[in-house]
């Protein structure tokens, strides 16, 4: 029978409080863990939750975890000591707080390259915002490659030639989207908009050269050992090939 200590004029009998924390946990972790395994199979099933989904999974995991561990180093050290044993106040303390602190810590870890992909004062790992600035840069840098750092691509994002060019000085029509290295699940419409298919994330770095109209590009995309053809009817003015490529 456990403990009953008197608490705001409640009983609380922590020995059956920590078995239902502990059976919640097990239950917990194996549905947390199958989600897992689910996700690795059917391409990040966790990722049609949204951030909140993933950040949840995270955090069951880490609570979880950290609870059955210490459930675990607490029953060998009541094998060898009774008082140990029937101390369960003290073993929910420690379980419970140390397995909120490193959920704590998960959380804290984890709002770092969230923050950053949302541009929360730091670098942001958006494409379009990073293709945006790239594009800016380019246009001053005729006939050279540049990519920006690795930004992530998840299902349905799509870079349009409108919204790339925006504050750049450029027409939409003088930006040409291609898809050279042939990487999977990126969808070139029109030369006018890059569409990423896959339901799982992909890493890769947005790269622009840009030079004067359709034939100054062509020679710079060879000279830069680009595999494309520039099929436009632009000359006379900048032209940029924005394209994705395989993160090294």
């Amino acid at each position: 029978m456990g403990i009953k200590i008197k608490n705001g004029g409640k009983m609380v009998d922590y020995k059956e409080l920590d078995k239902n924390i502990i059976l919640w946990s097990l239950i917990l972790f194996i549905l947390a863990i199958i989600i897992g395994i689910l996700s690795s199979k059917i391409g990040a099933l966790i990722s049609t939750f949204g951030t909140i989904g993933i950040i949840f999974w995270y955090l069951l995991i880490a609570f979880t975890s950290v609870y059955i561990i210490w459930s675990f180093l607490f029953w060998i050290v009541g094998l060898i000591s009774i008082k140990a044993r029937e101390n369960y106040k003290f073993k929910l303390m420690v379980k419970s707080g140390t397995a909120i602190v490193f959920t704590i810590m998960v959380i804290f870890s984890m709002s770092m390259p969230i923050c950053a992909g949302g541009n929360c004062g730091g670098r942001n790992t958006t494409p379009l915002k990073n293709a945006n600035q790239l594009l800016r840069n380019q246009i001053d840098n005729p006939g050279a490659e540049s990519c920006t750092d690795v930004v992530t691509f998840q299902k349905d994002i799509s870079l349009v030639a409108q919204g790339i060019t925006k504050d750049t000085g450029l027409d939409y029509s003088q930006v040409y989207f291609d898809n050279p290295e042939g990487i999977p699940n990126f969808d070139v419409s029109n030369h006018s908009v890059l569409k990423y298919t896959e339901t799982s994330k992909k890493n890769v770095t947005m790269c622009i050269i840009c030079d004067d109209g359709k034939t100054g590009l062509q020679e710079a995309a060879i000279q830069n050992g680009i595999n494309t053809t520039i099929d436009s009817n632009i000359e006379g003015e900048t032209l940029c090939l924005v394209y994705p490529k395989k993160a090294v």
